[in-house]
C-alpha cells in the first residue's frame, strides 16, 4: 500500500486526502490548525496537529519512510519553501509542492521539490481544452511538449485503416487505445488493419502541436 503525507489541509489538501484514501492510499494528514484536522481525521489513516515549519517535528514523524509527501500550505511562499527544504534534507523520497507563481515554482524546485503543481491553473487548462472543441473528450498534459488526448476520429479518418493513413508518419502521434462506445471492449495499440468508426474514441500520445491539429480537424 502506498503511503503519502499531506502537509497543509487547505481546500486542495483536504480534497487530495479524500481522493487518495478512495484510491486505497494510506494518508497522513498534517496541519497546525485543529479545525482543519477535525475536517479530515475521519477520512485518512492518521491526522496530526503539528507545526511543519519545525525541522525536528518533521524528523520525528519519519516522513522519509513514506512514498511521497505533498506540501499544500497557504499562500506564504517562505513557509512552503522552508518545509520543502527540510523534507529534502531529511531524505524524503518524493516531494510534490503546490505553487502560486512561476517564481515560487522555481524556488521550490531549487530547494528540492520533485514536482510542482498549480491546482487552479492546471484545472483551468484542462477545462479550457475540454470546452474548446466538441470532439475533445479528455486532456492530460505530460510536460511542456507532450500530452495525451482522447479524441473522436477526424472525419477524414472514418472508414480508413491505420496502415492507409500512416498515422505516425503523417501526423506524428501514437494511438495508445481505441475504445468503441458501442461495445464494452477496447483495443490497445491497434494494428495496421484497424478501421476507424464514428463510434470510437482514440487515446493518443504526441506533441501538443500535432494533437491540436487533429483536435481542430473536424
Amino acid at each position: 500500500m502506498r503511503t503519502v503525507a499531506v502537509i497543509g489541509i487547505s481546500s486542495f489538501g483536504l480534497n487530495l486526502c479524500r481522493f487518495l484514501t478512495e484510491q486505497g492510499v494510506q494518508v497522513l494528514a498534517l496541519d497546525q490548525d485543529e479545525r482543519r484536522i477535525d475536517l479530515v481525521k475521519d477520512t485518512v489513516h492518521r491526522a496530526l496537529i503539528c507545526d511543519a515549519t519545525r525541522r525536528q517535528t518533521l524528523e520525528e514523524l519519519e516522513l522519509d519512510q513514506l512514498d511521497e509527501v505533498v506540501v499544500s500550505l497557504g499562500e506564504r511562499m517562505d513557509t512552503s519553501v522552508l518545509v520543502t527544504l527540510y523534507l529534502k534534507q531529511l531524505g524524503v523520497k518524493r516531494i510534490t509542492a503546490k505553487a502560486f507563481s512561476i517564481d515560487h515554482q522555481q524556488i521550490l524546485e531549487h530547494v528540492g521539490a520533485h514536482q510542482v503543481v498549480f491546482p487552479e491553473r492546471d484545472m483551468a487548462r484542462k477545462l479550457a481544452h475540454e470546452l474548446a472543441s466538441a470532439n475533445l473528450l479528455q486532456y492530460i498534459p505530460l510536460d511542456l511538449e507532450f500530452s495525451v488526448m482522447e479524441l473522436t476520429p477526424p472525419i477524414s479518418w472514418l472508414g480508413k485503416t491505420v496502415q492507409e493513413l500512416q498515422i505516425r508518419r503523417n501526423h506524428d502521434v501514437q494511438i495508445l487505445l481505441v475504445h468503441d462506445c458501442s461495445t464494452t471492449g477496447g483495443t490497445v495499440l491497434p494494428d495496421g488493419d484497424h478501421r476507424f468508426a464514428p463510434s470510437e474514441r482514440l487515446v493518443m500520445l504526441g506533441r501538443q502541436a500535432a494533437l491540436e491539429r487533429l483536435r481542430t480537424a473536424n
